[in-house]
């Protein structure tokens, strides 16, 4: 579908339905697919938002915490794009990374955040490991930090620990955080459910936050009214 928004016109991917020219539509941020090809409509999208939570699949690779580069942003990006070509070839949005202690990391370009009982939990990131324990192999986005002070706005607690897969799939809702997506909800992990498998009400509400601060700190204010004559 091809929507009109206030600075753009974009597509989006939503599931078939018959829509009218001029309709208006609501829609939560998505995740953004450069040169899509399209199956069904033999056609390539320069760019498609993904709506809706998306599948993971679990990294091959294990993170190493010992790593001297590992919770840094560097250019040796190969290991974490292969790792994300793998999980598309099985319709997953993002790859799951691990320790070699079998405990969650990240995504391979992203953060990752579950909730459980009304509360967020997040593997610690680089320079937030308690005392003697081995470095993090996890990078401190800056989407991330922003939706833990966001949480805390809205009186959600935010725990920073150690998480393995039962967490995981235990959760009640899970999503991922970047700059590019800001909120992607995840709904499955390779064929595990995730809950109910939809996107919660905390995460939707989070990813709307995210979207408001995005466009109060991006969008330049309205002009001020006339003096009057």
């Amino acid at each position: 579908m091809k929507v009109k928004e206030k600075y753009a016109e974009i597509w989006i991917a939503i599931p078939k339905r018959e829509t009218e020219v001029g309709e208006t539509v609501s829609f939560a941020q998505g995740m953004e697919m450069k040169d899509f090809k399209s199956k069904d409509l033999d056609r390539v999208f320069p760019s498609v938002y993904f709506l809706g939570g998306v599948n993971t699949q679990a990294a091959a690779t294990a993170s190493a915490q010992a790593a001297p580069m590992a919770g840094h942003k560097t250019q040796n990006y190969w290991p974490r794009i292969q790792a994300l070509q793998a999980a598309a070839t099985h319709k997953a949005g993002e790859s799951l990374w691990f320790t070699v202690s079998n405990h969650l990391a990240s995504g391979s370009v992203s953060n990752i955040f579950l909730i459980k009982d009304g509360d967020l939990l997040t593997p610690f990131a680089r320079g937030e490991e308690p005392p003697g324990a081995l470095g993090a192999p996890v990078l401190p986005g800056i989407t991330r930090g922003a939706l833990i002070e966001l949480a805390g706005d809205m009186n959600i607690f935010t725990t920073k620990k150690m998480l393995d897969i039962n967490d995981l799939l235990g959760a009640d809702e899970v999503f991922l955080t970047n700059s590019s997506w800001g909120v992607l909800p995840v709904i499955g992990v390779e064929q595990e459910k995730i809950a109910d498998g939809c996107v919660g009400d905390l995460t939707h509400s989070l990813r709307e936050a995210w979207t408001r601060c995005v466009d109060e700190e991006t969008y330049p204010p309205p002009e001020p009214p006339p003096p009057p004559e």
